[in-house]
């Protein structure tokens, strides 16, 4: 399933998600978002904001944050696959090589294992570049209940 920004969240239950199922984004950041990101996490480092100091280092320029580019992961998750039912238990990444600004990335999240005992779907995750892998990792996502909002 291809997601855009104007896909609707799914919510479904873990009886619903399979074994193999996957979802799929294409992202390209952009400079703006960069600078909202170091704001928000306080990483101003050089190599994400000049693209000089970038090549003296031995890259092609500036250099996307890291978490920036996995941060994307957390809307697949919690939106899509497995959706808004629910919550991420634990997460890992591994970075294979750096992302620049002009990359247009392909997110993708597929199921792995769903083990209904405890109400777990574990997710293979990877962000490719014209079939190059940049980003690999994984997730452990528990599926919720929905629950009702208690007034008082």
């Amino acid at each position: 399933m291809k997601i855009t920004y104007e896909t609707p969240p799914r919510r479904i239950a873990l009886s619903d998600i399979r074994e193999g199922e996957f979802i799929s984004q294409s992202v390209r950041f952009k400079q703006e978002d960069l600078d909202n990101f170091g704001k928000t996490s306080g990483d101003v480092a050089s190599i994400h904001f000049d693209s000089v100091f970038g090549r003296t280092k031995g890259f092609d320029g500036v250099v996307v944050h890291g978490l920036l580019v996995t941060s994307k992961f957390s809307r697949l998750l919690g939106m899509y696959l497995p959706g808004e039912n629910s919550i991420v238990q634990s997460i890992n990444f591994n970075f294979k090589n750096p992302i620049y600004l002009h990359n247009t990335l392909l997110y993708e999240v597929s199921v792995n294992r769903i083990i209904p005992t405890v109400n777990a779907v574990l997710l293979d995750l990877k962000v490719s570049v014209e079939g190059t892998i940049f980003v690999q990792g994984k997730a452990q996502c528990v599926c919720i209940a929905d629950r009702a909002i208690e007034t008082e």
